[in-house]
């Protein structure tokens, strides 16, 4: 199945709908994953966006807005997480595929930013 002259990865159930756009996790992982101090991420659709869960690596520091204006740079508007949560480790099941349906209850509601 093509989506736009390219090849679908991701699971079509993990697709979600912004703004009347679909947004596919793995095409905003991977951007996130370009950023030098991520280690790894997810991306889950919540309230109408996309929740972003991240990893940064050892010794790295970053910030929400950092991560969110690297996105803006390389992603259209809506696929753009609304937000950021930074974590020490993703779901991930036996094979390394990544747990999403373990991020969704995660992505209900945001922690206090510091």
């Amino acid at each position: 199945m093509a989506a736009h002259g390219r090849w679908i990865v991701d699971r079509v159930d993990d697709a979600y709908e912004v703004s009347g756009h679909i947004v596919y996790p793995g095409d905003v992982e991977r951007v996130l994953t370009q950023h030098p101090a991520v280690a790894d991420a997810g991306v889950v659709a919540r309230d109408g966006n996309g929740k972003g869960f991240v990893v940064i690596l050892a010794g790295e520091a970053l910030s929400q807005y950092e991560l969110l204006k690297f996105c803006r740079e390389r992603l259209a508007a809506y696929e753009v997480p609304s937000s950021i949560t930074f974590m020490d480790r993703l779901p991930r099941s036996s094979v390394g595929k990544l747990l999403r349906h373990e991020l969704a209850p995660l992505a209900v509601s945001d922690p206090p930013e510091t």
